[in-house]
Parts: C-alpha cells; structure tokens; sequence
C-alpha cells in the first residue's frame, strides 16, 4: 500500500483538491456498498452499472462530478471529527492516531480515507509524495462517524457495527492488510460507541473477487469510450489543469474545467 500523508482530507470542513483528485475513477471504501452487500454478496445488477459509469466519469473529465460532496451535513461531520472526535478516541482509549490524506493500493486502483491510522510509523512518511509502507504488526486504522442523535442512541443501543459501514470497514483492512480496524460513533453529552472489528477473511475472498471483476468492466468500458470518442478525452480537462479561455481578445481568465 501508499500512504498519502502529503496532503489532508479536509481543509477548514470542506474537501481538498488532492483528496478529490486521488480519488477519481477508483473504488473507494465508502463507496464499497456499491459492489458489495453488508453480508459479502457480490452485487449485480443496475447500481452496479450506475456506479461504474459514475467512475468512467469522474476518470474521463479527471476529477469529481459536482455533486459528489455537498450538504452542510457532511462538513459538519467532518469538523466534529477532526475537532473532537479523533482527540476524544485517542485519549479515551490511548490510541496513537495519524491523519493522511489517502491510502492507496500500490496499483492505485483502490484506496481508503481513514479518519486515522493507528500504530504506525509516522516517521516515515513522506510530506512530499505517497510513501509505499509495509505493516510490521498490529497497525489499525478508525472510522468515525458523528451521526444525529437518534442515530447515535440505535447504535448504542444495538452494540455492534452499522450495517451500512460493514463494506466500508472491511474494504479499508483489504486495502490496507490491517487485521483489525476501529469503529467509533460520537456524540456530545452520551457515551461513545467504541468497537473494535476483526478482519473477515470470507468477506475479503467475495471483496477481491467484485474488484477483479468490476475492474474488468471498467477497463473494457473505458476502451469503448475512447473508440466511441475517437481517441483519449481533451488533456486539458483531465487532471483539473488550469487553462486560459481568451476574453474580448485583451483579456483572459483562468479557468478549471
């Protein structure tokens, strides 16, 4: 795997470029449900192909469809997590948490956004490029979720893992080798939902094989595209690479596709 420390997830609440650009076009964890269901069944079907087009499109402009991260919501989350949330976990149970931006697989056509890696050398990582890591034991990585209240209180109340956050954990130790992985709920003025998940290897057998063949697909699909297209997309949509659009012959402005 590639540890991703040289950029952040999130500036200010709000997604940074580079997290957004090192994700386009690849399955990511929190999208894992798309190919895989809570139990380890392989998904089929048309929200298969509903989440395949949406990756030949994030690869085909080179970066995020514009809707993929909107809502106060999910920048309230973000700052409960990074403000509150991650110091709560690592002094409440005396994990040594780092923040990255991204893990990735060496392929890098899978990757992850822990909230945070656990037990591992941060020395190590770079501050300027992806930093290929091997494990040496024990590391980790959390996921946390900051949900409304009544959210919170039916997962206290059920004490086990969310089902919707099944694929999403389970994916993050496939992409990373970890054997365990943190969950954690958090809400001001109620106990936190603190557990501790263990690597499901059935699970990861029916997760490998739904990468390998969706993959497959979108490698084919986007072989179709450019022969559709006539060649590879414009390179000046790709990557969100600045170029100048000349306005009234005198002046220009900058824009990003």
């Amino acid at each position: 795997m590639k540890i991703h420390a040289h950029f952040k997830q999130k500036n200010g609440g709000d997604p940074t470029l580079e997290w957004q650009l090192a994700r386009v076009g690849i399955v990511t964890a929190s999208e894992a449900d798309s190919l895989i269901s809570p139990i380890g069944k392989i998904r089929t079907g048309e929200g298969v192909e509903s989440y395949l087009c949406k990756k030949l499109a994030e690869r085909w402009i080179g970066g995020q469809l514009p809707s993929a991260f909107s809502g106060s919501f999910a920048m309230e989350q973000g700052n409960i997590v990074e403000e509150q949330a991650i110091p709560f976990a690592a002094f409440e149970y005396g994990l040594d948490i780092q923040q990255v931006g991204f893990v990735s697989t060496d392929c890098g056509r899978t990757g992850c956004s822990p909230d945070g890696l656990i037990g591992f050398d941060a020395s190590k990582f770079s501050k300027t490029a992806p930093t290929p890591y091997k494990l040496s034991g024990g590391e980790s990585g959390i996921e946390i979720k900051c949900p409304n209240l009544d959210t919170h209180i039916k997962y206290l109340l059920a004490g086990k893992l969310p089902t919707d956050y099944v694929a999403q954990v389970q994916f993050s130790m496939h992409i990373t080798g970890c054997q365990t992985w943190h969950f954690l709920s958090y809400r001001r003025n109620l106990p936190a939902l603190h557990l501790v998940i263990q690597r499901d290897d059935k699970f990861q057998e029916s997760l490998a094989q739904a990468l390998g063949e969706f993959n497959q697909k979108f490698d084919a699909a986007m072989a179709k595209l450019v022969e559709i297209n006539g060649g590879e997309p414009d390179q000046r949509t790709r990557g969100l690479v600045p170029f100048k659009i000349e306005k009234q012959e005198t002046e220009s402005i900058d824009l990003i596709p």
